[in-house]
This record gives C-alpha cells, structure tokens and sequence, in this order.
C-alpha cells in the first residue's frame, strides 16, 4: 500500500466519522444529490483541507474514491 493510499483510507475514515444524517438530509433539500456522500460540513472540509495541505497526487486520489460532498 502506497502512502498516498494510506492518507485516502485516513482522510474517508475521518469524513466517516465526521459525517452526518443531517447534513445528508439537508444536502438533498437543496438538490445537491449524490450516491456516495457523507455528510461532512463545509467547516469541517476546510479544517480537513488545512490540515492535510496542498497535495496533487492526494487530491486525485480522493476524487477517484468516488466520494462526493457539497460543492460550495
């Protein structure tokens, strides 16, 4: 296992984690619909992105993970 896999399956668990049946729900309120959705607040995507810094190879692993969230 690659580190950048290892940092993809840390960073899901953590979205897992601070994921949401109510962001979920409210999400679909206002139609931002996807399958694959936590539920994370838009706070805590920015504490996460803060965090994890800037990271291309990262960034692309986690968008082919499949994993969407609000995109605003």
């Amino acid at each position: 296992m690659s580190v950048t896999d290892q940092r993809v399956g840390d960073v899901l668990a953590r979205f897992r984690r601070l994921g949401s049946r109510q962001d979920r729900e409210g999400m679909a309120r206002f139609a931002i619909t996807a399958e694959r959705v936590f539920g994370v607040s838009l706070a805590d995507i920015r504490t996460e992105a803060k965090r994890l810094g800037r990271d291309h190879a990262l960034a692309l692993a986690l968008w082919d993970a499949g994993w969407r969230e609000r995109p605003s």
